[in-house]
């Protein structure tokens, strides 16, 4: 039907929205919205949204978002972008981000199961310091239960039992998606290290 003009609230954005609608009124077709903040570009079926939907910034002209939808729903794969660069991808289910991985300096920092955009269950998070925190049992953002923490040189320095973040006794405890670490805490790096500074 070719009907141009209508404008719609997106991201905050008061969006003009340049897509067809089919013989109901409804946005159909590939299409895009533009916002004084945010260009969107997209696949209408029959009013809702399906496929790829990619958002730009108005200015810069830099891609924000790309997100796989369904039923004008998030349900899939996804990319966030700051001035241009990749700083997050991962994967939503049925509107909710499920899994993550974030990039700092184009370098991995952070991945895992996710809840309210934070660590939950399975994940794993390098501080500022450089120490990588692993645990199967985060709980929107903080260990409680069997973690293990990694020194700059991946050595495990702690493998046990947390509450609240912090590190209270350590353990022999295993777990199915830790079995490496658990491995690797048997070995006495501090003899190794001695061992190699005499030989070198």
């Amino acid at each position: 039907m070719g009907l141009f003009g209508d404008t719609m609230n997106l991201f905050g954005d008061t969006v003009d929205m340049k897509w067809d609608k089919d013989h109901d009124g409804n946005y159909h077709g590939h299409g895009y919205g533009m916002g004084e903040k945010y260009i969107f570009v997209g696949e209408y079926i029959h009013g809702t949204i399906w496929g790829d939907l990619l958002l730009f910034d108005n200015v810069t002209g830099q891609r924000i978002l790309k997100a796989e939808m369904e039923d004008s729903m998030a349900h899939g794969r996804y990319e966030y972008y700051q001035k241009g660069t990749l700083c997050e991808k991962g994967m939503y289910r049925n509107g909710k981000k499920y899994f993550h991985v974030r990039f700092r300096d184009g370098k991995i920092y952070e991945y895992g199961f996710s809840k309210d955009d934070k660590l939950n269950g399975y994940g794993c998070t390098k501080d500022k310091y450089g120490q990588t925190y692993t645990s199967p049992n985060w709980d929107m953002g903080v260990i409680n239960g069997l973690g293990c923490i990694q020194d700059t040189d991946k050595a495990v320095i702690f493998y046990g039992i947390f509450k609240n973040n912090l590190p209270l006794y350590e353990c022999n405890e295993k777990h199915a998606m830790m079995l490496k670490l658990w491995a690797e805490k048997e070995v006495d790096h501090i003899s190794i290290h001695c061992a190699e500074s005499v030989l070198s």
